[in-house]
């Protein structure tokens, strides 16, 4: 018997299970190993290998299924709003569009192939009862052969192979036969660690020059020439795909790049582009950091001395909403010092100690907020403790310093001068910007799209509906440009349009421009920066010149893409390239 076949869309998982010991109903089989000590908490049944009855469907007279009787449909209910499908990974191998929950269909199933106690009122306990079994092992279920022909994502083949059940799936659907084949298709680990660095070798160099971007902190990446391991002094994004390859890049990379989509007015004369956003507010993030509490001996101001700066996006305007603790940012060297302080052995907490003794008094992070005085004696007193001779190493320690740790919400807005848009023509020449527009008319596009591009960080528990900028100007964090769903504002002439019906006449997409770029530097995670070296950022000239690039390059970009789509497509790979190409 096959493991799977195509002909009529079908696939039959038969499951070869060890004869089952001759154990009365309910008894669990003996435990392989120690038995794990009883937590309250869990429940009773949880891993253990429980024989259940299971009817003789060939008996026309036979007792009914618990499913038949009743179904514990309150606590599946609870656990399903639970548990979801979140974290599974055979249901991520592939979207499905109705995804089903697998608790229910696992509870369904079990209810399905089990036999009803006497009392009917029982039936619903005994299912929830042994829910959490292990049915496999137990081999209640290995004789049941149980056909879904409407399988779809596959759920009830999966739950029910996970039972011990023989499963056999149809559907008329081919993709539903392909998702459903590779989800329970056996697989060699290292057999598929190979097929994705082939992969990788082969498609990274090319598409990676489309991904390499600048670090807001001033991190410098660099191209390696992997043939001598010296700093290669080209940029492999000049050179044509097949010549890539020896060259890999170890610096900032994007990982997502966020797009907008424009309106373009209708009205006479106008020809004007607006950003279609509900409201300026782009990203929310709690990040959690390290600071200590501080007492300003000269004014007696108190304030957090932060370990580190807490940024979604470093070097951008920032506004500290009122309410919000006061507080100063050590630097991130010093900040690193402080988290690492009594890692490693003696030595490594003695230079570490040294390190402080020799800069703390000259930390503008240690500068009172208030008066600007130096706060931070009571720290440097401390480290010079922990200098002594006759302090152990042991005694060393960094709770000796009261750091303690916080939440700190933030949020990211787009700055208003880039919500009011920009023309869409150069002169009588309309810009790109559209899917298939001309790539210089694009890059022009581009160009003025990045003039007035910045952000507004925002530090603080709760939003309000204005904050006040460095300018002067006020921020409107309610307000965007869509007044009413499917509408928008033109920026300009301040007319109103229906969305779909201002593109139609153009003939082509909606404009768009690349707004915001999520990226990671690894040197900002290797020195400890908060957000695990993630950081928004603006796109800049440099990200500009190589979505250029990206449209130039659109051929070879696509014969990438249906590689991976004629190799690789049964894994579930996916590369997205900037702009469609």
């Amino acid at each position: 018997m096959k493991q799977g076949y195509q002909e009529g869309r079908g696939i039959q998982l038969p499951f070869a299970m060890p004869e089952a010991n001759s154990t009365a109903a309910n008894t669990p089989l003996p435990p392989s190993g120690e038995a794990a000590p009883a937590n309250p908490c869990l429940p009773e049944n949880l891993g253990k290998a429980v024989r259940l009855p299971v009817p003789d469907f060939s008996d026309p007279e036979r007792k009914p299924s618990c499913l038949e009787v009743d179904f514990p449909i309150v606590q599946i209910n609870a656990l399903s709003d639970l548990e979801g499908n979140a974290g599974k990974p055979i249901y991520q191998m592939s979207k499905w569009f109705a995804r089903r929950r697998s608790s229910v269909f696992r509870a369904m199933l079990i209810a399905a192939a089990t036999e009803a106690p006497d009392d009917p009122a029982e039936a619903a306990k005994f299912v929830w009862e042994h829910y959490y079994c292990n049915h496999q092992k137990a081999g209640s279920f290995k004789k049941l052969r149980v056909l879904d022909c409407f399988m779809g994502g596959g759920v009830t083949l999966v739950e029910g192979s996970r039972l011990g059940m023989q499963m056999i799936g149809v559907d008329l659907n081919p993709v539903a036969w392909l998702v459903v084949k590779n989800e329970l298709a056996g697989s060699d680990p290292e057999q598929v660690k190979t097929l994705f660095a082939a992969m990788e070798k082969r498609v990274k160099p090319q598409l990676q020059p489309f991904y390499a971007t600048t670090c807001p902190r001033g991190h410098q990446g660099r191209w390696i020439d992997e043939s001598t391991g010296e700093e290669a002094q080209l940029d492999p994004i000049d050179l044509s795909p097949e010549n890539r390859a020896p060259y890999r890049w170890e610096g900032p990379e994007i990982i997502y790049t966020f797009w907008a989509k424009h309106g373009p007015c209708q009205a006479k004369g106008c020809g004007h582009r607006t950003p279609l956003f509900k409201s300026p507010v782009i990203a929310e993030k709690s990040l959690s950091t390290q600071y200590i509490e501080m007492i300003c001996p000269h004014c007696g101001t108190a304030f957090h001395a932060d370990l580190g700066e807490t940024r979604m996006a470093p070097g951008t305007e920032r506004v500290v909403l009122d309410g919000e603790p006061r507080f100063t940012e050590l630097s991130q060297p010093i900040a690193q010092l402080f988290k690492d302080y009594d890692k490693g052995n003696a030595d490594d907490r003695l230079k570490r100690i040294d390190a402080l003794q020799s800069v703390l008094d000259d930390e503008p992070g240690l500068l009172c907020s208030e008066c600007g005085g130096f706060a931070g004696e009571s720290l440097l007193n401390q480290v010079r403790h922990h200098a002594k001779p006759s302090v152990s190493a042991a005694s060393r320690k960094k709770k000796d310093f009261g750091i303690k740790k916080k939440s700190v919400q933030m949020y990211l807005l787009i700055h208003p001068d880039w919500l009011k848009g920009a023309s869409g023509f150069d002169g009588n020449q309309e810009l790109g910007g559209w899917a298939g527009a001309p790539a210089d008319s694009t890059a022009k596009w581009y160009k003025r799209r990045l003039e007035n591009l910045r952000f507004v960080e925002v530090r603080g528990d709760s939003l309000p509906e204005e904050i006040r900028l460095d300018d002067g100007s006020i921020l409107n964090t309610k307000r965007g440009t869509v007044p009413r769903k499917a509408h928008f504002a033109c920026a300009s002439c301040g007319r109103e349009g229906n969305t779909l019906e201002s593109v139609k006449p153009t003939g082509h997409t909606a404009p768009a421009m690349a707004y915001t770029l999520q990226c990671h530097c690894p040197q900002c995670e290797a020195e400890g920066y908060t957000y695990n070296g993630r950081y928004f950022k603006t796109p800049e000239a440099y990200d500009a010149a190589r979505w250029d690039k990206a449209e130039k390059n659109g051929k070879a970009a696509q014969w990438v893409t249906c590689w991976i789509i004629g190799q690789g497509s049964h894994v579930g790979t996916h590369i997205e390239l900037l702009n469609g190409a």
